[in-house]
């Protein structure tokens, strides 16, 4: 048999130097490793009967798959770990049915200069991206709880946001249509009265943005004001456009 032509028996270890680059969750970024290994032949199959030389490659290529299934789970941080957890499995011997052989080994591991400086420039990344949603986290609270608590709070905040922007867009339209519902949602316990004054206050707002339409909502207040008995308040209404006597001569 091939197995004894070369020399070889069954039961004798032989070993190998291993050296190779193994993948980390990072990509572009490898473990460097390198130790040897022992390897020898199953004792049935086709493995049997193969040459030292195929039965070295094959243990190698089992080892490396062995060890990239390992570091290939672990950030490049986390090279001890890797280096520990290849150590484990490859402390006993290892049966490979594909490559017909059985292999330990010993692998030291490493991350060399440049793959270092991709891991930093990775984990600088990381922690600016962290830090940049927890501003976020932090504004969109104060958004939810400050801010939006209430619709005065709300008007303040947008009266100021738009003041101090580069180009002042103070429209309370806008304002109604995008900023309000908001307002409305995050205070949807409020009772019934509230959310009316909250319309008109709103209501209000938009008449000082359009002056010819205030005469149409006194005419429309003093006439629901009558209607509901409060003649007063209907007077006062109806005074706001009233027009003044002649003033004599």
């Amino acid at each position: 048999m091939l197995g004894r032509a070369d020399g070889w028996g069954m039961r004798q270890t032989r070993t190998a130097r291993f050296a190779a680059l193994l993948p980390t969750n990072l990509p572009g970024v490898r473990f460097t490793a390198s130790g040897r290994i022992w390897f020898r032949r199953v004792t049935d199959g086709p493995g049997r009967d193969a040459p030292t030389a195929v039965a070295r490659a094959a243990a190698l290529a089992a080892v490396h798959d062995l060890a990239s299934g390992i570091s290939g789970q672990r950030a490049p941080a986390a090279v001890f770990d890797a280096e520990q957890q290849i150590a484990l499995r490859l402390g006993g011997w290892q049966a490979s049915e594909e490559h017909h052989v059985k292999f330990k080994g010993k692998l030291r591991l490493s991350l060399a200069p440049a793959d270092m400086v991709k891991a930093e420039r990775f984990d600088e990344a990381r922690r600016l991206a962290r830090l940049e949603e927890a501003v976020t986290h932090d504004r969109l609270g104060f958004l939810r709880d400050v801010t939006l608590a209430d619709p005065r709070s709300a008007q303040l905040w947008w009266l100021q946001r738009n003041l101090e922007g580069e180009q002042p867009e103070t429209s309370w339209q806008v304002f109604d249509e995008m900023v309000r519902p908001l307002i409305v949602n995050a205070a949807s316990q409020d009772d019934a009265v509230t959310r009316f004054a909250n319309l008109v206050v709103s209501l209000v707002d938009r008449v000082h943005e359009d002056s010819d339409r205030l005469e149409i909502l006194a005419g429309l207040s003093k006439a629901l004001l009558e209607t509901m008995g409060w003649q007063d308040l209907a007077d006062e209404a109806a005074a706001l456009f009233a027009v003044p006597p002649p003033v004599p001569e």
